[in-house]
């Protein structure tokens, strides 16, 4: 009797629930993606003392599926979850990759997205409120200034067939240790950003110009990974000098609290403490130009800026790329240039790198940068152009049988950077002094003790594992070269079913091993992959 009452109970709630949601569609989509790959030598290590390219198979999954609540074609809300990427073999413990192991059962579900949009009443002005995702305009590749998830507000009012704006505000970090409703939280711990895209569309061109301000707290730079924590190759460095974060984690790591104050804020006196809120701005443009087709032009150009009393933490550079595309019956041949500014050796006077919040990965090629249409396939040199000039040659949408498409790319690139911010740390206690070394042990120790002679009791000794690394963001100088080859393919098995191949290679040839240990060698990248989207 208490399993038929149980059931009956089911039955009414799972009965009710369907009238209480007959109003609304539910519409799913999604992906499932498998990739099984072999990498050699990503890290350009395959000998000598650092050999950190040997386990080069993988296998891998990851899931996306997106499902819309439509109430009308005026409001619907949205939730995109993610499991993955998990590597098969591997249990990560609770997080995206978890679950690979034996046994599998892995807590793995994350939510990607999720956000309501909605029309003002007899206007054209739409609204998306919540987890969303949000990138800068963009024509070649993917924008690497922001290109990410984010907390926010979006506004979008077409004004007529030929002009729109879209405006934001992101809530992109908020550190509130001790939470919003309790005494003594700390002061200046959020970053918010905010944002201005106008799109103006003409006969045969269009254009996006941009604009966004951002205010990034001391205490975000101070507790978050993501401002301090980037160091070694890990991942660029975010909005600020390089070299400050360096000096910073000298602080914090070595010095004590005697020499440069007390309490928890001692560690970036003298390079973050000098202000509460750094603003930082950037102004963009992209476009494109199809009116001569079969031949299209395309260009992206931006400028940012982060400033700070003191001028060492100071952030400013600049991007240009264009791209010419001419379209043939079987293939579409194209010639790709770009530049972004680079350092000049001169830590005292900030960084001149364009500074990146979230870079979307600038997808110029599909190994060394993050172009790849596999997961976890991709990005293993960079993944903004900040620092670097290049030229690309690409034969895009190869077609010679049915459901066959190919690409190549062809990459050339050197750096803008000048050799000696390789290696380096500031120290405004002793006028910003640079000091630099060779990528070595022995030289490293030298180092380490000339510091200690002059009551220094630290040095920075960075990470060779990948070259470059000691300064974050610093992969090519003026002395450096890059080259890189694609050779990719997708197959439709299936309307839904795409079965992919990527092969590439790429090469770096440093021209002064003063600052990068130069045993290096050419990294080969051969990857399979199914890509079910429904």
């Amino acid at each position: 009797m208490k399993k038929i009452i149980a059931l009956a109970l089911v039955a009414a709630f799972i009965f009710s629930g369907a009238l209480s949601a007959s109003a609304t569609e539910i519409k799913a989509k999604g992906e499932f993606q498998f990739t099984f790959g072999y990498t050699a030598n990503p890290d350009l290590y395959d000998n000598g003392w650092d050999q950190q390219s040997e386990d080069g198979f993988y296998a891998s999954q990851r899931t996306r599926v997106q499902v819309d609540f439509v109430a009308s074609e005026m409001l619907r809300g949205v939730l995109y979850f993610e499991i993955g990427t998990i590597q098969w073999g591997r249990s990560t413990g609770p997080g995206g990759g978890d679950g690979g192991a034996l046994g599998a059962d892995g807590v793995n579900v994350a939510t990607k997205r999720a956000y309501i949009d909605f029309m003002v009443p007899d206007t054209d002005l739409m609204f998306r409120v919540g987890i969303q995702g949000l990138a800068l305009p963009q024509y070649i590749a993917t924008n690497p200034i922001l290109d990410d998830d984010v907390a926010g507000v979006a506004a979008v009012l077409p004004i007529n067939d030929m002009f729109g704006v879209t405006a934001f505000w992101a809530r992109l970090y908020d550190q509130d240790a001790n939470g919003v409703l309790r005494k003594n939280s700390p002061e200046a711990d959020e970053m918010d950003a905010w944002g201005l895209i106008l799109g103006i569309t003409g006969d045969g061109w269009e254009l996006s110009p941009y604009a966004m301000f951002a205010s990034v707290g001391r205490n975000v730079i101070a507790g978050d990974p993501a401002f301090s924590g980037r160091v070694a190759g890990s991942a660029p460095a975010s909005i600020l000098s390089p070299a400050a974060l360096l000096g910073q984690q000298a602080y914090v790591a070595n010095l004590t609290a005697n020499y440069l104050g007390t309490g928890a804020d001692y560690y970036y006196d003298g390079i973050i403490r000098d202000d509460s809120y750094y603003p930082a701005w950037w102004v963009g443009l992209g476009g494109q130009v199809d009116m001569f087709d079969p031949l299209v032009i395309m260009f992206d150009a931006a400028y940012g800026s982060v400033e700070a009393s003191n001028s060492i933490a100071d952030r400013a550079g600049w991007y240009a790329s264009a791209e010419i595309d001419y379209k043939l019956d079987f293939a579409t041949l194209g010639f790709m240039a770009f530049y972004g500014s680079g350092e000049d050796g001169n830590w005292s006077n900030g960084s001149e790198q364009l500074p990146v919040v979230s870079s979307g990965g600038w997808g110029i090629t599909t190994f060394g940068f993050d172009g790849s249409t596999l997961d976890n396939a991709g990005n293993a040199f960079s993944d903004d152009p900040a620092g670097k000039w290049g030229l690309e040659f690409l034969v895009k949408d190869l077609t010679f049988i049915e459901d066959l498409t190919s690409q190549i790319r062809v990459l050339f690139m050197k750096g803008t950077n000048d050799p000696a911010s390789r290696y380096v740390v500031g120290f405004p206690q002793l006028t910003n002094a640079i000091f630099g070394y060779k990528g070595n042990a022995a030289a490293a120790a030298n180092l380490t003790a000339m510091y200690a002679a002059v009551g220094y009791p630290w040095a920075f000794q960075g990470n060779m594992n990948f070259p470059g690394a000691g300064v974050p963001n610093i992969q090519l100088t003026t002395e450096d070269t890059y080259w890189e080859v694609n050779f990719d393919h997708q197959y439709m098995i299936y309307e839904n079913l795409a079965a992919i191949l990527e092969l590439g290679m790429f090469d770096v040839d440093y021209g002064n091993d003063t600052w990068v240990h130069n045993d290096t060698s050419t990294a080969w990248k051969a990857v399979f992959g199914l890509k079910y989207k429904f």
